[in-house]
């Protein structure tokens, strides 16, 4: 039995492309149906009998035809690009032919000069870094090095600069002199001017410096005593303890040291 299903498969027909054998039907198809087109039947005939040719013809090829060794239906769809039968590029497997020989010749080529070449490259090489060595101490810039003497200051600018920071700590001590006085008017006139925005919301103020029609009495009896007020020179503030810190804390600084050059130090 085993034997009669070989001969049976050795029987088929072995191809290599799907696609060959679909075009071989096609085109024998198309003369059937131009043959059974010339008959005298009518269209519905001759319809059915082109699809029943076709069914039966198609099966009986495909049962009969191996692709690569294997059955029609075990094939891939892909076995219509079979390599074999794509479509060659002349030119381009010319220029791949050329450029094969090109790149063997040029193998061969360098192949033999490996055992001459790289000697001659070594001592070409050493040759060109000892030229090289040889012209940097031969052109290499001399700088001469300079010697830095310290000089001495004359003694008159040093006269200059001791009467210069003299005159800068007289300077620095009078400010500082006045310095808890400027601080004790600006902190007055802080006050003074917090005490008026606060009057002038005073109801009393108020009737003084804008007195209404029934008020007009009493804003007149305030007049003599508002001209008093602001004729009188006001009494100093009586000094508070911040002010006797801050003017402890000045006076103890050290930029406030008297900068006298003793006569021992004057240069002569």
């Amino acid at each position: 039995m085993d034997s009669a299903v070989d001969v049976k498969t050795s029987r088929k027909i072995s191809c290599c492309s799907k696609q060959a054998v679909e075009t071989s039907i096609t085109t024998l198809l198309s003369s059937v149906n131009q043959h059974i087109d010339k008959t005298k039947y009518n269209e519905e005939f001759r319809e059915g009998l082109k699809q029943r040719f076709k069914e039966i013809y198609e099966n009986a090829v495909h049962d009969n035809i191996s692709v690569e060794g294997q059955t029609w239906s075990q094939s891939l769809e892909d076995g219509n690009t079979t390599k074999d039968y794509e479509p060659v590029d002349v030119e381009l497997k010319n220029e791949i032919t050329s450029r094969t020989l090109e790149l063997d010749e040029l193998m061969v080529k360098t192949t033999a000069k490996r055992r001459t070449h790289p000697p001659k490259v070594a001592h070409e090489v050493n040759k060109r870094m000892k030229h090289l060595r040889h012209a940097v101490k031969q052109h290499k810039p001399v700088i001469p090095l300079m010697q830095m003497n310290d000089k001495e200051l004359p003694k008159q600018v040093l006269i200059e600069e001791s009467k210069r920071l003299q005159e800068s700590g007289d300077v620095i001590s009078t400010i500082s002199r006045d310095l808890p006085l400027l601080e004790d008017k600006a902190s007055r006139l802080i006050e003074a001017r917090q005490l008026r925005s606060s009057m002038q919301n005073n109801s009393i103020y108020k009737v003084i410096s804008r007195p209404l029609t029934d008020e007009s009495k009493m804003a007149a009896s305030m007049t003599p005593l508002q001209h008093r007020l602001a004729n009188e020179t006001p009494s100093p503030i009586r000094l508070t303890a911040r002010y006797n810190f801050r003017a402890l804390q000045v006076q103890s600084h050290p930029i406030n040291k008297n900068f006298k050059v003793a006569a021992s130090d004057e240069p002569n």
